[in-house]
């Protein structure tokens, strides 16, 4: 996170530092220190779209889904123009068990920024409705879109390993891990990609990285304990 201290910086350009802090410390997993800089932005400006769409995301990183929900919707009614306010009101969807609407917002954040993030998005939820075809050629677009972007060869490689092409699919994973190694979904990807060839303990421990990089992610520690079981 850089130390540069947004209360030296213009006026004109506070808010926009804020922001950007807080998206670098939500990154890294400091929720508490990210909101409140979102606080602060807000505060210079109630109504910034992407100070709400972010505000929004850190409502459901803490698990507040009915305030996620309310800030995303917010932030879009304020500019609907806004790629991460639909970004943000997506997620705040998929939350509320709404993947049809989660994929709308998610597509026309797309639609504004045909983004490589705003395509794997579009892409992890026409895999979450079992549109693997079209999940497949989305994810496509995001790596073409930015080949450089983790998440979008992660996403890819969920594709792939729905589409049982287990080869392609560990090596999206190992790109995304190259491109961003704090990434738990990817190694949690490669493991199970090592552990459909046959592997179970070079699997399991891919998964047990995964774990350590996000150890509240009920999901990822059911995963490592299947392999546990699995392998004794």
């Amino acid at each position: 996170v850089p130390a540069e201290d947004c209360r030296v910086v213009a006026q004109d350009n506070r808010v926009s530092c804020l922001i950007a802090r807080a998206e670098q410390l939500l990154r890294a997993g400091r929720v508490e220190e990210a909101q409140a800089n979102i606080g602060d932005a807000l505060a210079a400006a109630p109504y910034s779209s992407d100070a709400k769409a972010l505000s929004s995301v850190i409502s459901l990183v803490r698990n507040d889904k009915a305030d996620a929900l309310r800030l995303a919707k917010e932030a879009v009614d304020a500019t609907a123009g806004s790629a991460p306010a639909w970004l943000a009101l997506s997620y705040a969807q998929q939350a509320d068990f709404k993947l049809e609407a989660a994929l709308t917002s998610a597509t026309r954040a797309a639609e504004l920024t045909p983004s490589a993030l705003a395509l794997a998005r579009v892409a992890e939820l026409q895999l979450s409705l079992g549109w693997t075809r079209e999940a497949e050629k989305t994810a496509r677009q995001a790596v073409a879109a930015n080949p450089s972007e983790s998440r979008a060869h992660m996403i890819l490689g969920f594709v792939h390993l729905a589409q049982i092409k287990v080869k392609e699919a560990r090596e999206d994973f190992e790109r995304a891990i190259e491109l961003d190694s704090t990434d738990p979904l990817s190694r949690l990807g490669l493991g199970l990609a090592i552990i459909r060839k046959s592997d179970l303990v070079g699997g399991r421990e891919q998964i047990e990285i995964a774990v350590a990089l996000d150890p509240t992610n009920s999901l990822i520690r059911g995963y490592v304990g299947k392999a546990y079981y699995e392998e004794n």
